[in-house]
């Protein structure tokens, strides 16, 4: 079936309709369908009687093609349909129809209603317009008025439908589907659109390997992948060994190594031309374990015979496992072989020189792992020597510097004797093999002095050796001096405000020369605390005797501020009252002393309450931690009440002569005041240094009684009452 545009004119004047017209090859009829776009389905049929005679001859089974066709022969005229391509689309073609005979025998007329409002579209969305088997398409609804549409109608083309705006659908088979979207419209109009669908045959990943393998050795992949629509264009390539994945554009043979034993699958992926993904094919290998050979390599000279020793581990035990040994000795004869089965073997070697020494393993599976390592046959001529440091001192390890040389090679084994005298089985070992030899070939010891002894003789013996058989012996005799003791007496800790202080030594007996260093000290030991500064400090101290061995030895001093006292030096305090002092001290770790203790609540705590009963000057003594201390006084005047007379004879007798208040002195800031008994002031005074004499104004008051108000302030309340001037 096709489906073909034309367009249906007419002359000026004339009603102008968009056609769309079905033609059908196999058919004997053609008919015009009157639609509102390029496609969608027919709202009206015209039969033009294809195949009759009745209206004129037939129309070709191949119509349209560019052309022109009389379908009538009419008195008036002749009706034809002329078909052009006037698109430059192949499959479109435009009609002219000549409409104006208005004869019903020459064209067919009806009326059409219902037209839908708008005609059905729709997108399939697949990879280059192709979707790969059990891959998903996704249809999009396109139709024109899509708010008028009351219903959908999808038929995949495989006898599957569904009824959703915008499905998506994947396709059980690969092959050419024609898809048909239907629209029903809000009127019950329908409209309906055909399209093509390529479902492409699924791609198949395929390759061949080797399923035996050993750890080293290459595996080979070789694809055998294929597709039907397209071509490969990608093979990605994993081991499941952890590696990463390898991507090629072409179909290469691919080597992959496997560094351990175990069981792996490898796995192949490929892409087509036409995007499509094949499923993973994955395909297993076993690779087989082989141990890692090891062997343990002796320290030996040209003389001897080595033996060769297996050391290697065996996983699975060592059953089925053969040996071969290479001792890469090109001086090898029948009588002395340079390869060997045995698992432990022995070879002699006829020159000194560095060899590479292999050791092959083959599992039961056949896999085989190779391990060399170059190997020393040291000369057979070591000549041992060795030198001491000196001075030679009890305290310290002696330095031996071995100087030991070897014709060709290297010393493999030193014997040390300490006391070969005193001590002739006892030695030090010391192997190359396990890495006991310095590289600065010096080694420690350290000698003992008995007391009383100013220093003892030792021989010592070195044997040095290149291989088993091969070694050579020097001695050499010393002398070890007794080490300096020196005893220091520490100072500890010192006040900054203390004068310069001797660090006392000891020399025990020992001749030689002391040396101090530090910070606030002379070289001879005088340590001054001022030059140090506040703090602790090292003082060092060194001593060289005459035989050259040394003695050192370190102090700490503290040094501490003495506290520094803020205290009021006097205050004064009402009989039977009490008062605080509220000091201030700066210090470290203090301790506080009040003396003497009487009228003092606790004199050992910094702001105590004071309640003396006479006139005290007290002392507060401030220590440091370190035993620093400062001191401060401060004297309490004690303030009694005042006594006061209630009268007095001012008659110059000389006695009772004034108004005499005792205690009232005391009181500095104190205010006397006298009234008559009219209330007129006739007497005042700050301070009563000097008592009334009862007169007024330089004149004597009259006898009587007289009132006053005396205020001693200094914390005491006011005193009022009345004092008799008697003649």
């Amino acid at each position: 079936m096709y489906l073909k545009s034309i367009a249906a004119f007419t002359k000026p004047g004339h009603v102008f309709l968009l056609l769309q017209i079905l033609f059908s090859i196999v058919s004997s009829k053609s008919y015009a369908q009157l639609g509102a776009g390029s496609l969608g389905d027919p709202v009206a049929k015209i039969d033009f009687g294809s195949g009759t005679t009745t209206h004129g001859p037939a129309l070709p089974d191949n119509f349209p093609i560019d052309g022109s066709y009389i379908t009538e022969s009419a008195t008036t005229g002749s009706i034809s349909w002329n078909t052009r391509d006037h698109t430059g689309n192949s499959n479109s073609y435009m009609m002219a129809v000549n409409a104006a005979i208005s004869k019903t025998d020459y064209f067919y007329r009806t009326t059409v209603t219902g037209a839908c409002p708008g005609s059905a579209a729709f997108t399939a969305t697949v990879d280059n317009s192709t979707s790969c088997l059990s891959k998903k398409v996704d249809f999009k609804d396109n139709s024109t008025q899509p708010a008028q549409i009351a219903a959908w109608s999808w038929d995949f083309g495989d006898g599957q439908v569904s009824h959703l705006s915008n499905p998506s659908y994947t396709y059980s088979a690969y092959g050419r589907y024609k898809v048909t979207l239907t629209v029903t419209y809000t009127d019950g109009c329908e409209s309906t659109i055909t399209k093509q669908v390529d479902v492409a045959p699924k791609i198949l990943a395929d390759f061949d390997v080797q399923s035996q393998s050993c750890p080293g050795q290459p595996v080979t992949l070789t694809d055998k992948s294929a597709v039907i629509n397209g071509t490969i264009v990608q093979w990605i390539w994993s081991f499941g060994d952890g590696s990463t994945s390898e991507t090629y554009p072409d179909n290469r043979m691919v080597t992959h190594i496997y560094t351990k034993s175990g069981n792996f699958v490898s796995a192949l992926e490929v892409v087509s031309s036409t995007s499509c993904v094949s499923d993973v094919t994955y395909k297993a290998i076993t690779v087989s374990p082989v141990d890692t050979p090891r062997f343990k390599l002796p320290d030996v000279c040209q003389a001897d015979f080595v033996q060769f020793t297996d050391t290697t581990h065996f996983a699975g035990g060592s059953a089925g496992y053969t040996y071969l040994w290479n001792f890469g000795d090109a001086q090898s004869t029948a009588a002395n072989p340079n390869t060997s089965a045995l698992q432990n073997p022995q070879h002699h070697y006829s020159q000194a020189g560095i060899y590479t020494v292999s050791l092959t393993l083959t599992a039961p599976s056949g896999c085989s792992l190779t391990t060399s390592t170059p190997f020393t046959v040291n000369g057979t001529n070591p000549i041992a020597d060795f030198s001491v440091a000196q001075p030679i001192c009890a305290s310290d390890s002696i330095i031996l510097t071995n100087k030991s040389t070897i014709d060709f090679g290297n010393i493999t084994r030193l014997e040390i004797y300490w006391d070969y005298d005193g001590a002739p089985t006892t030695k030090s070992v010391y192997n190359r093999s396990a890495k006991q030899i310095p590289a600065n070939n010096q080694f420690k010891h350290l000698y003992n002095v008995p007391a009383g002894q100013i220093s003892k003789p030792y021989h010592i013996r070195l044997v040095a050796s290149s291989g088993n058989i091969c070694g050579n012996t020097t001695d050499q005799n010393i002398v070890v001096n007794a080490s300096p003791a020196i005893t220091l007496t520490p100072l500890n800790s010192v006040c900054i405000e203390s004068g310069p202080q001797q660090i006392a030594e000891n020399k025990n007996g020992f001749t030689g020369t002391g040396t101090f260093s530090g910070p606030g000290v002379s070289a001879t030991g005088l340590f001054d605390p001022q030059a140090a500064g506040i703090g602790i400090h090292t003082i060092n101290y060194a001593f060289t005797s005459q035989n050259g061995c040394t003695y050192v030895d370190s102090l700490k001093i503290s040094v501490y501020k003495s506290p520094a006292i803020n205290l009021v030096s006097s205050a004064t305090a009402l009989e039977g009252g009490a008062l605080t002092l509220n000091p201030k001290v700066a210090g470290d770790s203090l301790t506080y002393q009040w003396s003497p203790s009487a009228g003092v609540s606790d004199p050992n705590i910094l702001d105590p309450v004071f309640s003396p009963k006479e006139n005290t000057t007290y002392t507060l003594t401030a220590t440091t931690r370190g035993g620093c201390t400062g001191a401060a006084q401060v004297a309490i005047s004690v303030l009694k009440t005042p006594v006061i007379p209630n009268a007095f004879t001012p008659n110059s007798d000389g006695v009772n002569d004034t108004w005499d208040i005792k205690y009232l002195g005391a009181y500095p800031n104190a205010t006397v005041d006298v009234f008559n008994r009219l209330g007129a002031k006739v007497y005042t005074s700050t301070g009563y240094a000097v008592p009334w004499n009862g007169k007024f104004n330089g004149k004597s008051l009259p006898f009587g009684v007289y009132y006053y108000v005396i205020n001693p302030k200094s914390g005491r309340t006011a005193m009022t009452g009345s004092v008799t001037i008697i003649k």
